[in-house]
């Protein structure tokens, strides 16, 4: 029949195309594990070797090594003798340093006393002038008492209500007291006039309020403090003098007031506060200076032989350390040319079985495609590798024509045409 000749034939093809793979893999399996046996005989010989070559080096390193231990011991000492000749002359030039900022200190703070002697002193002639034009000012309105009550300012109180002329009396009085407490300490006329203006505004606004009072009792509003509407003259003249004396007596208390005397400052404390070296420091100085030469050039000698014998330690330890990396890189390539050889080995065999597995599938595969011509897509016995069936009697072409037959899978030729499950109906 033409569908088991078919059948056949490829039976045949399969079991000789696995044939040809399994021989394939057995050809390229055998240089694939043999170049990772030569690597690894290779990275074996490369490591005895770089081993031979570290204890040569190692055998060189050691003298070299107690060469430069000594040489290192040797400036160490000489650091530490340069070290003590540095603290000593810093503790010298310290205790200079100290006596300098000491007889600074007394300096500063025998100038500052003189300051605030002198601002003490500039502070009491202003109050004092200050206080003598206040008492002058007091001394005159109590004068031209008179003059003073009808004045325009004492006239525009009268006419306000008592609370709000005690309110602008004492705000007013309280200003001149904050304005002249502001410029007080700003020096010359400045602090004069702060200290003309704080006392006036401590006595005027009693002043205003009396004169203001003095009117209210002359125009029959308020009634009098002494039963009279006016002041005695006697009594305005009495306070003018005595305002006028303490006038005076504040004029001549600024005027001779005591001047602070000159900050007194020795020689001897001028200079030590120039950084002037008394001759025992200097002598310590002197001394500690030429110690720090001698010791720093033995110490720059020691550290220049040192660093010779460091040099052929250092060429010899770069050498040593590019053994050890060979040595290390020459097992890592030991562990990996292992690795990829025992892989191999592993891979070929797994492969073997591999093949031999497919190659019984493929046989088993084969018998069953060989026990079994019939198309599984419907009842009969239909070839499965035909191109086209017909239905017997019917007007299909071919090439292979079958009778009524049940569709149990697939319809790969189209018999059922009215897709009931039976294919070619009588």
């Amino acid at each position: 029949m033409t569908g088991g000749r078919r059948v056949s034939l490829r039976r045949e093809l399969i079991i000789a195309a696995l044939i040809a793979a399994v021989l394939v893999i057995t050809a390229q399996a055998s240089p694939a594990t043999a170049e990772p046996a030569a690597q690894l005989s290779a990275a074996q010989s490369q490591a005895a070797a770089v081993e031979s070559q570290l204890a040569a080096l190692q055998a060189e390193l050691g003298p070299l090594e107690d060469d430069y231990s000594a040489a290192k011991q040797r400036a160490a000492r000489a650091r530490a003798r340069l070290a003590s000749a540095e603290a000593d002359l810093t503790r010298a030039q310290g205790l200079i340093e100290r006596r300098e900022q000491s007889a600074s200190a007394q300096i500063a703070a025998i100038e500052s006393r003189h300051s605030e002697e002198v601002a003490d002193h500039d502070e009491q002639v202003a109050g004092a002038i200050g206080s003598a034009l206040a008492a002058l000012t007091i001394s005159l309105i109590a004068f031209g008492w008179g003059w003073f009550r009808a004045s325009a300012a004492v006239a525009w109180l009268a006419s306000l209500p008592l609370a709000q002329a005690i309110g602008i009396c004492v705000g007013g009085g309280v200003a001149l007291l904050i304005a002249g407490a502001a410029i007080l300490d700003a020096g010359g006329v400045l602090a004069v006039l702060g200290a003309y203006l704080a006392l006036l505004g401590l006595v005027m606004p009693t002043a205003f309020l009396l004169a203001r009072h003095s009117a209210e009792v002359q125009r029959r509003r308020a009634k009098p403090i002494l039963r009279r509407e006016r002041l005695p003259r006697s009594l305005t003249l009495g306070l003018a003098s005595v305002f006028g004396a303490l006038a005076v007596l504040s004029l001549d208390a600024g005027a001779f007031a005591d001047q602070p005397e000159e900050a007194e400052i020795s020689a001897a404390l001028r200079a030590r506060a120039d950084g002037e070296i008394p001759p025992a420091a200097t002598g310590d100085l002197t001394r500690a200076e030429i110690t720090i030469s001698r010791r720093g050039r033995q110490f720059r000698d020691l550290e220049e032989a040192r660093k010779k014998a460091a040099e052929p330690l250092r060429g010899l330890r770069e050498e040593l350390h590019q053994a050890q990396s060979q040595l290390t890189a020459a097992e890592g390539e030991i562990r990996s040319s292992s690795r990829q050889l025992a892989r191999l080995e592993a891979q070929e065999a797994r492969e073997v079985e591999v093949e031999a597995e497919l190659a019984a599938e493929e046989a088993e595969e084969a018998e069953e495609e060989e026990g079994s011509e019939c198309n599984p897509n419907y009842s009969g016995c239909l070839d499965p590798l035909a191109s086209d069936y017909d239905c017997e009697g019917g007007s299909g072409d071919g090439p292979l024509y079958t009778g009524t037959v049940e569709v149990i899978g697939y319809d790969e030729y189209g018999l059922d045409s009215n897709g009931d499950g039976i294919g070619c109906e009588p």
